[in-house]
């Protein structure tokens, strides 16, 4: 009988911590919930790990899509509808490869817009076309680039100057406001070897120096393995 009442009081004990850790676990995510804790301190880090590019991180596209409006899930607007307005909060928990991957495309895809608006124009126009760049958009021989819905044949560039050919369709002219985003157009989707070239490039052109050598050094150490280095930057982040 002595030994049974002690498994008695053994499983009642079990069964109130089970219950006093639920309880305690309901009490802070709902303490989360309303502080943000955890998405405050994530913010910090990324901002230490990031300097001025944190902002620019937040603002990806990969890392927006981490959390709904608010908290909550996200309804699909009816057509026409205006845009909800951003988070004010950034996500809990970004996972390491999300990180990686962003970062790549923050370093190997420069945000490039136009710095002077392109006067109206039709096909086969040749124009000096302004740009501004956050590492200086690629500028090696010819290649075509796209403005809004309209591609230009880039036939010589520099950092930020450009002398291109329209090819707009039909003879309707066309022109473009300075601010518009300007994408390369690739012929295939880039290769493990297009992104390296592309890292390589606009390494030297990230503000941060702390962030810059850090990039380096991975770089380095992994031996111009682009997979190395997404994985060493995964390890750096966790």
């Amino acid at each position: 009988m002595v030994g049974s009442g002690l498994i008695e009081l053994i499983i009642g004990l079990i069964l109130i911590y089970f219950l006093f850790s639920l309880l305690t676990s309901g009490v802070n995510e709902v303490a989360e919930h309303f502080l943000h804790r955890r998405a405050k301190y994530l913010e910090s880090g990324i901002v230490d790990l990031l300097g001025p590019w944190a902002a620019r991180f937040f603002g990806h596209p990969l890392v927006q899509a981490l959390h709904p409006e608010q908290g909550r899930p996200t309804r699909i607007p009816p057509p026409g509808a205006p845009r909800p307005n951003p988070p004010k909060f950034g996500p809990s928990y970004i996972p390491s490869r999300t990180f990686s991957m962003t970062l790549l495309s923050l370093v190997a895809d420069p945000s490039t817009q136009l710095k002077a608006d392109i006067p109206a124009h039709t096909r086969g126009d040749t124009l000096q076309i302004q740009l501004v760049s956050d590492l200086g958009f690629p500028a090696k021989g010819q290649f075509t680039a796209r403005i809004g819905s309209e591609l230009f044949h880039v036939a010589s560039a520099g950092a930020n100057l450009w002398f291109a050919t329209a090819a707009v369709g039909g003879t309707a002219p066309s022109e473009h406001k300075a601010g518009a985003e300007v994408v390369g157009v690739r012929s295939d989707p880039p290769s493990s070897n297009d992104l390296l070239a592309d890292l390589n490039r606009n390494l030297d052109s990230v503000p941060d120096e702390k962030l810059r050598e850090s990039l380096r050094t991975f770089l380095t150490n992994a031996n111009q393995d682009l997979e190395k280095w997404t994985t060493d930057l995964e390890e750096w982040f966790d």
